[in-house]
């Protein structure tokens, strides 16, 4: 099956930029926001943001770490235009958050909800880990006018030796990434279905994976209680600005 996308070869060359520390225990969930801002969430239900300063590469801002959950951090995602994120938690609410980006940085939370599990989401195409150690890519299709939904298998995807705890795509859907509990970060090329790169870093499991806004940047966490950036083109080192995306 073809995707209509391309590889980019300059993958091969990705590389560890940085390995950030802060949490005191695992890492539970990763977000990139806008110009570059970096949010990770634990069960030490601490939440870090990690801003860019060239010179240094990673920081955390002035304003972090937050605290507002009483339990621990399951999950933290940023809004599309990058300037506000929500957490969630094993407290039961859900944590909304505004991101001031300027000359004064701010940051505040606007509101609290109860979970309810009544959303729905809609993909032409979804990835999911097993127990089995193998990555799976399904077909979803759905029907509007019939108000059905119909799912069937695309592809397994052999290469981790431990089982599978976390997929995501990139922005241009050319590229998976997966991490998993045999400690290792593995890049796929959509088009081929095929691993182009394994990362090495982690000691322990990896939780957790998301790439910056340009795809130029992948975060892991784990459970070793670090977050590892990631260089996707192997150009850049921590002294060089970043050009923003969003």
């Amino acid at each position: 099956m073809s995707f209509g996308i391309q590889s980019d070869p300059s993958l091969w060359k990705c590389k560890q930029l940085q390995v950030l520390k802060h949490h005191t225990s695992d890492v539970t969930a990763l977000d990139f926001g806008a110009k570059f801002y970096l949010a990770s969430v634990s069960s030490d239900k601490s939440i870090a943001i990690w801003e860019w300063t060239p010179g240094l590469g990673y920081t955390q801002a002035p304003f972090s770490p937050l605290t507002a959950h009483n339990y621990a951090i399951t999950k933290v995602k940023f809004s599309p235009d990058g300037n506000s994120f929500v957490t969630s938690a094993y407290d039961g609410n859900i944590i909304h958050w505004n991101l001031k980006i300027g000359q004064d940085d701010e940051i505040n939370f606007s509101s609290v909800y109860g979970t309810r599990d009544n959303s729905t989401r809609d993909y032409k195409l979804v990835s999911c880990g097993n127990d089995d150690n193998l990555l799976k890519l399904w077909i979803l299709s759905y029907d509007l006018a019939r108000g059905r939904v119909s799912l069937s298998p695309l592809a397994s995807l052999q290469g981790h030796t431990s089982a599978v705890t976390s997929v995501r795509f990139n922005h241009k859907s050319s590229l998976l990434v997966s991490g998993s509990m045999d400690k290792t970060v593995k890049l796929w090329d959509v088009p081929s279905l095929t691993c182009i790169k394994t990362l090495e870093s982690h000691t322990r499991y990896v939780t957790c994976c998301t790439f910056s806004c340009d795809d130029s940047l992948l975060a892991s966490g784990s459970n070793d209680k670090t977050v590892t950036i990631w260089d996707m083109r192997g150009n850049l080192g921590v002294d060089v600005p970043l050009n923003y995306c969003c």
